[in-house]
């Protein structure tokens, strides 16, 4: 048995024949924008990484130069950066322990402190429900724009029942690798606020066909990588396909807008379509997590929002986690790739922006977080196995 977080764990034989066969055809492109228009209720802007789609939110926003825009202080690089990519200064708020968002009041203080803050962007990580109505409220009261981050939490619903996405001034969308929509690459801005719409992004270029076939090839390659790796031969394939820049990581991006094409648009629809049982099955997962793990080391906060959320990761939180990981890769359970390492991830991108980050809570969860996989090929046997696992190894660390 070998399990993975990630590694194309997305992705069925169907997927992997649809990526390679797609044709390029600019219908699909249309449907998806006209599924995300009924769906969301705004005005879709179609782009090639969620991170574009940030980017081109704040230029929707038309914020004043010199504005300040708050992010969680538990979130990945990409956001970050797509923040002082459109001329803003990012501001991070901490997190309140395992439920990986800060509280109305956190935001509350920031935003009576500072006049210059006038955008927020609310990220669900994991899927993980935040308190958007008193959000709202709050943005409603100081003039700021609140921008909903989808890349976790597709098909998740807020406490208040309202399904996450339609709710802020804007929603932005990742359809990359490991997300909730999974189309390889991709994203969306979807506009809902009527003052913001009529936007004119600046032009896309087209991505070179060996970007293309990179992006094609993918799903057919990961499968292949887990298909082999008990026998050494997908360790080897991994080791050799990333050297050589056939396997990227979702992260490595240039400050160039390029076009989303139809066929990442044909495959990020399909995705939709088949969202529902993924999400019940992910919940299947999550529950059996829950049921079966130490509650010592599971959030209280995320579990009674099991039925809410679409359990993108089943998160625990256990110290010395390296020990944990090792264990449980020696039983073939690969889940070392964290969301997140760092306050800012991941960690090894980090070192070149000189942060000085003083977030307690966020740095503590950043070492203490252990993501649990929850995707189509995990059985309920193979959670409670999983389970099993992690719970002699915490008899054997007490």
């Amino acid at each position: 048995m070998n399990i993975f977080n990630s590694l194309g764990s997305n992705y069925d034989t169907s997927f992997v024949k649809l990526a390679l066969r797609a044709k390029n055809d600019p219908t699909d492109s249309e449907k998806l924008k006209t599924y995300l228009a009924s769906r969301y209720n705004g005005e879709v802007h179609l782009t090639y990484k969620g991170r574009d789609a940030i980017y081109l939110a704040l230029l929707a926003s038309h914020l004043p130069p010199q504005s300040k825009i708050i992010i969680t202080g538990f979130t990945c690089i990409a956001v970050y950066n797509a923040v002082r990519q459109a001329g803003f200064t990012p501001i991070l708020l901490d997190i309140e322990g395992t439920s990986l968002n800060f509280t109305p009041k956190k935001l509350q203080e920031a935003l009576s402190s500072d006049p210059l803050i006038k955008a927020v962007i609310i990220q669900n990580t994991l899927g993980i429900p935040a308190n958007l109505d008193e959000f709202l409220s709050l943005c409603k009261k100081y003039r700021c724009i609140l921008i909903e981050d989808m890349a976790h939490c597709v098909g998740g619903t807020y406490i208040g029942g309202e399904e996450m996405g339609t709710k802020g001034d804007i929603s932005v969308f990742s359809f990359s690798q490991d997300k909730a929509i999974d189309s390889v690459s991709g994203g969306a801005l979807i506009i809902r606020n009527r003052e913001l719409q009529r936007f004119t992004p600046q032009e896309s270029l087209k991505r070179t066909g060996w970007d293309e076939y990179i992006d094609r090839i993918y799903p057919y390659v990961t499968s292949i990588i887990r298909a082999t790796y008990s026998f050494g031969i997908g360790k080897l394939l991994h080791f050799l396909f990333s050297t050589f820049g056939i396997l990227r990581k979702p992260v490595e991006h240039k400050n160039v807008l390029y076009e989303l094409t139809p066929w990442h648009c044909l495959l990020a629809k399909q995705a939709f379509d088949a969202s529902d049982k993924e999400i019940a099955h992910r919940q299947e997962i999550a529950q059996m997590y829950h049921q079966s793990i130490d509650k010592s080391v599971q959030s209280e906060y995320i579990t009674k929002h099991i039925l809410m959320t679409n359990n993108l990761r089943f998160p625990i939180f256990v110290e010395n986690r390296a020990s944990l990981f090792s264990y449980l890769k020696g039983r073939g359970i690969h889940v070392e790739d964290t969301w997140y390492d760092s306050p800012v991830a991941p960690k090894k991108y980090v070192k070149n922006l000189n942060l000085e980050l003083t977030l307690p809570n966020a740095q503590k969860i950043a070492q203490t977080i252990v993501n649990l996989p929850t995707h189509k090929y995990i059985t309920t046997c193979e959670a409670l196995q999983i389970s099993e696992h992690i719970n002699q190894w915490l008899k054997q660390n007490k």
